[in-house]
Formats: C-alpha cells, structure tokens, sequence
C-alpha cells in the first residue's frame, strides 16, 4: 500500500511535486480533510485559513507549470506554532492580551519559509507565553496526546508535535529553550531538533512580548519538527 500522503515526509513532498506526481491544491485538500478529521479530537491546530491556502496551493501549482524557479519546498503544506509573526494570521502566543492579534510582518524563519515555496495551513496550539511542559492556554484550550488523549503532548510546541503524529502537517516551526521542541518530539514520537543558539534568527518570535527585554527568554532558538530527521 501506499502512504497517505499525510504521513510523507516534507521532503518526500517536495520531491514528488517538482516531478509532477501530486500537485500543491491535492495535497493542502488531504492536510485539511485530515485536520477536519483529527483536529476535534486533539485540539492541535487553533487558526486556519483554508481559502486563501488553497490559492496559494493554486499559485504554486501554476509556477510549476510555468517553469518558473522553485524553492526546496515550493508547495509543501507546513504549520507554524502560535508563537511567530505571521503576516495576516492571528498570532495569540495563547496569551488573552494578545487574542486579537493579527501581525502586518513575518517573522524572519516564516519569511524564510515562505521565500522556500512552503505554504503555511495553520498555526499550532502553545501553553501560555510559551511557558509549560504541558500545551494549554485560556483562549484554545488543551491539546492532547495521539497515543492517549488523557495525557500531554508537552510543551511549548506541543501543538506542532501532536499535529505531526496525527497526519495533520508535514513539517512544523516550533521553539525551543529548556525541551520546548524535544520534550513533544519525545513525547509524540516525531523529530525535533534545537539548532545551535543564533543559527536561525528568532526575530518576531513573540516571547518576550513586543517591546519587553528578557535575557533569560532570548536563549530560546527556532528549530523544527518534522516526520523524518
């Protein structure tokens, strides 16, 4: 049997849409049909945008067609913890001050994401302010556990690692200072990695909190979790 295209890997996606053998718009339609599917239950993924995705699903399949130069991951579905600026999508850091929301700029990693040809589908739950071993905040709630839904995912970037294990992303930028990557990884049974401090700029991450200084807060780093290493 095959896989379903909801457990390849980024970048066995990737390299099945430059050759032609799935296209953008089918595979963004497989994430949201299983995010419809999963998401009640696990509570992963707290903002969508499925319009304005499928048109940009749309736009990378027709550069494709075109010729035009394709970054690695030109038309690969991904998600973003709700911890990074992205320009248009609420961005919540599950922190009720901040409920409203709505960033006019990209962080520098989902710039570099996008300018890579990803396509982002979704933001992922954090506990508040990025500050627990558990994913839970008073705007979206709990996210649970794939293997038990009674128990953690972890934190902060439970909400990346519980969509992952479940089908519901391919690759997701998540955060990490003290396990925030690891800890879900491990918990979930996916890939994260914490880069060496400074190798990925962790501009308009939003903790500290806009115009806050925090020494402790910026020896976090961006890094991601994936379904392969």
């Amino acid at each position: 049997m095959k896989p379903s295209l909801n457990f390849l890997s980024a970048s066995k996606l990737a390299a099945m849409l430059r050759a032609g053998e799935i296209t953008s718009r089918q595979t963004v339609e497989a994430y949201f049909a299983q995010i419809k599917k999963q998401n009640p239950t696990y509570n992963a993924i707290v903002t969508l945008n499925e319009t304005q995705t499928l048109a940009q699903a749309d736009q990378a399949d027709q550069a494709l067609r075109d010729g035009k130069p394709c970054g690695p991951m030109h038309g690969v579905p991904i998600t973003i913890k709700d911890t990074y600026r992205v320009k248009g999508s609420r961005t919540t850091v599950g922190y009720l001050p901040l409920k409203d929301y709505v960033p006019d700029s990209d962080a520098v990693a989902v710039k570099l994401l996008k300018e890579a040809g990803a396509i982002i589908v979704g933001r992922t739950n954090t506990p508040t302010l990025a500050m627990d071993m558990q994913t839970d905040n008073p705007i979206f709630g709990k996210t649970n556990n794939q293997w038990d839904v009674q128990r953690t995912p972890g934190g902060s970037s439970g909400g990346c690692a519980a969509a992952l294990a479940t089908g519901m992303t391919s690759l997701s930028l998540g955060s990490d200072l003290a396990g925030s990557i690891r800890l879900p990884a491990s918990f979930c049974g996916v890939y994260g990695l914490k880069p060496t401090h400074g190798v990925v700029s962790f501009e308009g991450h939003i903790v500290p909190l806009p115009g806050q200084t925090n020494g402790y807060r910026t020896l976090a780093v961006a890094g991601p979790l994936a379904r392969s290493i």
